[in-house]
């Protein structure tokens, strides 16, 4: 009676495969060796070809741990490739961030990894790529952007804490922008803010010395609106809904509420408070204390105040996300306390003023913007991971804001700059090869990788001279 035995591809011998296997493991290529050998194992093999392959998988139980180490070679290639400046070693410094990148992927590492994340990006730098891109010369003078985003994919808006606004445009890897106001004298802005439905855009602050604000019209930017009987000056405000805003005036010292053309004052808060924001749903508004403290006014209970945090801190922002499920909270020495499940947990790593937060629309990220001129971005399906530390800006980071797709952070700086951060890694890499002229020679592998990973093709699309 004949035996018939099933194999994981009936169109390559077992034999190939087991040898497939080998290649991959001696490359590197450790995941794919350990599925295919996996695959093996389920596809009915008989006793012989079982014993083969559990005997290879015995030789080299070090599978596993040769993920680490390749994963830790990943590492530090990519700090490595860090080390490289200037156009002369530009190739080098793009194939090491490139390689350090596969062996990272190869081994199944984290997605957000922040070592191999710089290496890429900087390496993009050097040649100039779109994704690196800094906004710097786009207003005259020094001070805080804010940064907001509309309700379309392909938008936001930047606005000067002179008061000049800008539209911009998100196509494809580039950013453009339309000028719509110039800056007012003696105004300084302190908050600006866009309602739930995209139509109207709220800007607030000092004009010579006394408050203003002023609601515009987000689809041609005219005026729609210049608020009246205002205290000393509004630091801050948050739509209630879209036509009611929340303003926090008197420096922090007193809540009204615009509406339908009328500013009416509502109470002075326990404390001085420095920001407000308003949950999605419009049932609690929230503020921020100098003291340390989180209040939480309940909106249909006539603003019954309730402590829901307190720290040793002064607290200087406030983020909800898009489903009332997470509350972030910063205070001004770089702590940020996020509730989850009603439990709060403190993120730290800024050594300066959380100055602003963001969460991206698809739920997956959480941004936190400092004095110190750092961004931390949280993987919030993996919040035991390092976040992704990104540095290059020239000064205090002022605003956050996600794009409406979830692919860039977007940042603005007190040095006039703004910046767009890529927030796929994967893409990054597909851009890198376009840029490489050539792959390592045996020598540079040798001096930078080591000689105890076999020599390959950092980008497969590029002829060399080497052969492995």
């Amino acid at each position: 009676m004949l035996a018939f035995i099933t194999i994981a591809h009936p169109q390559t011998s077992f034999e190939q495969q087991l040898s497939d296997a080998r290649k991959m493991s001696s490359s590197g290529e450790y995941t794919k060796a350990d599925s295919l050998l996996n695959r093996l194992l389920k596809s009915g093999l008989n006793k012989d070809q079982e014993l083969q392959v559990y005997k290879f998988l015995y030789s080299n139980s070090n599978i596993e741990a040769n993920k680490y180490r390749l994963l830790e070679a990943a590492r530090i290639i990519a700090l490595r490739s860090r080390e490289y400046k200037g156009e002369r070693f530009s190739q080098l410094k793009g194939l090491l961030a490139e390689q350090a990148y596969n062996f990272h992927r190869s081994a199944n590492g984290y997605a957000y990894n922040s070592d191999l994340y710089n290496a890429m990006y900087f390496a993009l730098k050097e040649f100039n790529d779109p994704l690196t891109r800094t906004y710097g010369t786009i207003y005259e003078n020094p001070g805080d952007i804010f940064l907001i985003n509309s309700i379309k994919d392909r938008y936001f808006f930047s606005i000067h804490q002179n008061g000049s606004l800008l539209k911009w445009n998100i196509d494809g890897d580039m950013l453009s922008f339309e000028k719509h106001s110039s800056f007012w004298n003696r105004v300084t802005v302190k908050t600006v803010e866009v309602s739930e439905d995209g139509l109207s855009l709220f800007m607030a602050g000092t004009l010579n010395n006394s408050a203003f604000a002023e609601i515009f019209d987000t689809r041609d930017l005219s005026r729609k609106a210049s608020l009246k009987q205002l205290g000393s000056s509004v630091i801050d405000a948050a739509y209630l809904k879209n036509d009611a805003v929340y303003l926090l005036d008197n420096y922090g010292k007193m809540i009204s509420l615009y509406s339908n053309n009328y500013t009416n004052t509502l109470f002075e808060p326990e404390e001085k408070l420095t920001q407000i924001t308003v949950n999605r749903l419009g049932t609690t508004l929230y503020g921020t204390g100098s003291e340390g403290n989180l209040y939480a006014y309940d909106i249909l209970e006539n603003h019954r105040a309730s402590v829901v945090l307190s720290t040793n801190h002064r607290l200087r922002s406030i983020e909800i996300n898009h489903n009332d499920s997470l509350v972030a909270v910063g205070d001004y020495e770089g702590n940020i306390y996020l509730s989850i499940d009603n439990k709060w947990q403190v993120l730290a790593g800024h050594t300066a003023a959380i100055v602003s937060m963001a969460f991206s629309s698809d739920g997956k990220h959480f941004a936190s913007a400092s004095a110190d001129k750092s961004i931390r971005v949280y993987n919030l399906e993996e919040l035991n991971r390092d976040p992704l530390v990104l540095r290059d800006h020239n000064s205090a980071v002022t605003s956050l804001a996600f794009s409406k797709d979830s692919q860039r952070l977007l940042a603005g700086t007190h040095n006039r700059a703004i910046k767009s951060w890529p927030m796929d890694i994967e893409s990054m890499s597909g851009r890198m090869c376009n840029y490489l002229l050539r792959n390592m020679t045996k020598e540079e592998w040798k001096r930078n990788i080591g000689s105890e990973i076999a020599y390959q093709n950092t980008c497969n699309n590029i002829n060399t001279n080497e052969t492995p």
